[in-house]
Formats: structure tokens, C-alpha cells, sequence
């Protein structure tokens, strides 16, 4: 039982620790490098994969962006979905030259990669239990757009 909301934190913190840890064989970590190296192989300039290498258009962006539900509530970065749904052309080509220079870098802004989590309540769980509430992450909806437009190449 906790006693106030910073103990709440804690120990919701503590749980979400003990079952979100993977213990990774030597085997696993070994698997992890080949791959990350195939991966930064395939990103190279002189890659032939034309995947990897095509910026993104445009009308892709128009296509992720007619995907998304606007409604969802912001990440970390405190954009809101009906910010971007109501950006002119000249924000939206802005936002498009972003996710290429990233794509390109073959890197990710630093921001794009924190969630806020926000324990929810288990359906006829008891409230003063960490098992009894399971963690919804909330990230950003930058991200989530990127995140469409790579899955629309696949």
C-alpha cells in the first residue's frame, strides 16, 4: 500500500522494471551486432537497396498523415494530433524535409524516442496493487507519422 503519489511512482516503477527486464544470452547479443551491422551495411550510400535509400515523398506523408487519428493524446513533446493535422503546405514540406534528413542521418531526434507512461487500472482489480494496472505509453505523434511511412515501403 502506498501513501502518497511519489510512492505510487515508485513502486509502479519497480514492477514495470522487474517485468519489462530481458535477460539477452551471449548468443542473443551476438545475433543483435550481426543484425545492427547488416542494418547499417544496407544504409550506406552506395546501398543498392532502394529502400533504404529514396527519400520520402511528399504524397506519402499525405497518405500517413490522411491515416492518423487525431484525437490521441500528446507525447512528451506536447504535440497535439490537430497541430499537425492543420499544417499548410509549406509546414507539411518543412515536416517532410525533417523525416529525410533523418532518414538519411539514419538517426532519430532524441525526443522521438521518450513515452510518457501512464498506468491504467485493470478492470475489477484492486487499486493498491502495481499488477493490478498495466502501462499505455504516450509518444510522439511525429514519430507515429514516421513511423507510417516507413511501414508503407514494406
Amino acid at each position: 500500500m502506498t501513501h502518497n503519489d511519489k510512492d505510487a511512482a515508485n513502486a509502479l516503477a519497480i514492477h514495470y522494471q522487474k517485468i519489462g527486464s530481458l535477460d539477452f544470452s551471449e548468443t542473443d547479443r551476438h545475433t543483435q551486432r550481426k543484425a545492427r551491422a547488416v542494418a547499417h551495411g544496407c544504409r550506406t550510400t552506395d546501398s543498392k537497396e532502394v529502400i533504404f535509400t529514396k527519400e520520402f515523398s511528399l504524397q506519402v506523408l499525405e497518405q500517413a498523415l490522411f491515416q492518423m487519428d487525431w484525437t490521441k493524446s500528446p507525447g512528451p513533446d506536447g504535440l497535439h494530433g490537430r497541430m499537425i493535422e492543420h499544417l499548410g503546405p509549406v509546414g507539411r514540406q518543412s515536416l517532410l524535409d525533417i523525416f529525410n534528413l533523418s532518414w538519411r542521418d539514419g538517426r532519430l531526434p532524441r525526443y522521438w524516442k521518450r513515452a510518457i507512461i501512464i498506468p491504467i487500472k485493470k478492470p475489477g482489480k484492486e487499486a493498491g496493487s502495481p499488477e493490478s494496472y498495466r502501462p499505455i505509453a504516450l509518444t510522439s505523434i511525429i514519430c507515429k507519422i514516421m513511423e507510417r511511412m516507413i511501414l508503407a515501403r514494406g
